[in-house]
């Protein structure tokens, strides 16, 4: 059994590099960049400009 896991994993192993398994990572760090971009930062952006308005404009009606 060892060495049908052995050549699997070599085979494997061939294809990744093949396929360029650096510049997959890269593509996948990327677009997790632009996702987490969409879901951190743009919420974090427009829900604290908008509570920072709402207060300033309260503390000029005050």
């Amino acid at each position: 059994m060892r060495p049908v896991t052995a050549v699997i994993l070599l085979l494997a192993s061939y294809l990744l590099s093949r396929v360029g398994l650096v510049d997959l990572i890269g593509k996948g760090y990327n677009a997790m960049s632009y996702v987490f971009t969409a879901i951190v930062v743009f919420p974090l952006l427009t829900v604290g400009v908008y509570r920072l308005r709402g207060h300033a404009m309260a503390g000029r009606d005050a």
